[in-house]
């Protein structure tokens, strides 16, 4: 199970600077066996798993949501919650993926509603709106 975690995060790593020229600096789980480990060694100290040690030589900071409070995680349960709702509506997993990035949800703005591809537009740190723009001079 950590393995596939592990490739998974690769994907969203690569995803993330192809589409975006960005980099994750943090990555929130739950405290499921496959992104975290409770295991103690002879020195009492909390042992880490593949995927906590993945993260740290990449430099992400885990942020492993708390033990029985689920509105900690409650976006990525939400996420499933939309996925199991309308996963029949579409052939391939990459055409939810693309109707969900460019749906109107109102949690991630207060404000108004917006889609997750705007959101990310909206998160994205200077040196990579410059990436990105420097891109399309190096495509031509």
């Amino acid at each position: 199970m950590e393995e596939y975690a592990i490739q998974i995060v690769k994907q969203g790593i690569k995803t993330a600077y192809t589409n975006y020229s960005s980099v994750w600096k943090q990555m929130n789980t739950d405290k499921g066996s496959q992104f975290y480990t409770n295991k103690k060694n002879s020195d009492g100290e909390r042992n880490k798993n593949e995927f906590e040690l993945f993260l740290e030589k990449n430099n992400i900071k885990h942020i492993p949501s708390r033990k029985n409070h689920p509105q900690t995680n409650g976006k990525n349960e939400r996420w499933f919650r939309t996925y199991e709702e309308n996963r029949g509506r579409y052939k391939t997993f990459k055409e939810f993926i693309n109707w969900y990035n460019d749906k109107i949800h109102l949690g991630l703005s207060r404000k108004e509603g917006i889609t997750p591809n705007e959101a990310i537009g909206f998160k994205l740190q200077p040196e990579a709106i410059l990436g990105l723009f420097f891109r399309r001079f190096e495509q031509k």
